[in-house]
């Protein structure tokens, strides 16, 4: 009787704090999302943020996606251990500043491009199936990384190599993989709504079973393309730079 009681009176709790009659359906209708419910619970409720994580947030405003945009959007359960690797950043408030209106500073989560295509569904996706299989399922580290937002000046419609000597004269870049991309661009456009890579592809570190560096974008409504084709000059593709 008394643990009715108590069960009565936490949905009520739950009722006045927002919780909806549809919520309380899906928690019923998926086991998925009753295991991270008490996931949730069990960590001890809301993620709390370190002090440089704040500081950073503060200073990159929209640019900024962290922990707790990577639970929310793509429904990652993060472990002790990830928590901890990503408590402190290593970019200095500085850097931060200097790179805040044109680069994206992410908390990556070790997720495939084929788990971020589950986990967010195939709208946001041109490509239904992956022709890419090894590459498609390659996950990663816990990491924060700076990526930039739009492709490097003059690197459109030139070949690989001249691309990829962009990168090269920049001190700590380096050419961002596939899944860092597709996890940056459907990251950002879930958390701000804004597009990027909206009508330009990025080639990626990634290459196919012929050699060729996959690019990624064109992210128009038809949903981001990931593709490959000779390393060539191709009038839309450039290349972007990632710091970690």
């Amino acid at each position: 009787m008394e643990n009715t009681c108590r069960m009565l009176k936490l949905y009520q709790l739950l009722i006045e704090a927002g919780i909806t009659h549809n919520d309380i359906k899906k928690l019923t209708d998926f086991p998925e999302m009753r295991k991270r419910l008490v996931g949730f619970w069990k960590k001890g409720g809301c993620f709390e943020p370190s002090s440089s994580q704040k500081q950073a947030r503060k200073v990159m405003k929209n640019n900024f996606f962290g922990i707790e945009e990577a639970i929310k959007y793509f429904h990652v359960d993060p472990t002790d251990q990830q928590i901890a690797s990503l408590a402190e950043l290593p970019f200095s408030v500085k850097k931060l500043e200097k790179v805040k209106n044109k680069c994206i500073l992410l908390a990556v989560f070790p997720l495939s491009v084929a788990e971020i295509y589950d986990k967010v569904g195939e709208k946001y996706f041109y490509n239904h199936h992956f022709t890419f299989t090894k590459k498609s399922v390659e996950q990663g580290k816990a990491e924060w990384v700076l990526l930039r937002k739009t492709p490097l000046k003059n690197s459109i419609g030139k070949k690989f190599k001249e691309q990829r000597a962009l990168i090269l004269t920049k001190e700590g870049m380096a050419i961002p993989s596939l899944r860092e991309m597709v996890y940056a661009i459907l990251g950002h456009h879930l958390a701000t709504d804004e597009r990027i890579f909206e009508n330009v592809g990025v080639r990626t570190s990634d290459i196919d079973e012929n050699g060729n560096h996959i690019f990624v974008g064109i992210y128009d409504f038809e949903g981001v393309r990931i593709n490959a084709r000779r390393d060539i000059e191709i009038d839309y593709v450039g290349i972007t730079s990632i710091q970690k």
